[in-house]
């Protein structure tokens, strides 16, 4: 059985191998462009929504159930938080 030395390529590329190898390379930045292209305005958009509301937000407003919501809908529980509409559950 034949080895190669070191240092030596098996086998050689073909011409369709390195146009394929660069194809996929191009296909592969392009993604990556297209990737960032959605990515930095989200996080821009995002960003911007943050600085605008961080003079308005405070911990206990991220962290604290509504108060309001809990007695307008009739909710008893902190771990029941899907409003009870009269009627909803009854089955005829």
């Amino acid at each position: 059985m034949a080895s190669a030395s070191p240092g030596t390529a098996l086998f050689t590329k073909t011409a369709h191998v390195v146009r394929k190898e660069r194809s996929e390379a191009a296909a592969k930045w392009i993604f990556l462009g297209m990737a960032v292209s959605l990515i930095v305005p989200l996080l821009a958009i995002i960003a911007y929504l943050l600085f605008r509301a961080a003079p308005s937000l405070s911990w206990e407003f991220l962290v604290e159930v509504p108060k309001r919501f809990r007695t307008r809908f009739k909710i008893e529980s902190h771990a029941l938080a899907v409003p009870i509409v009269d009627g909803a559950a009854r089955v005829a």
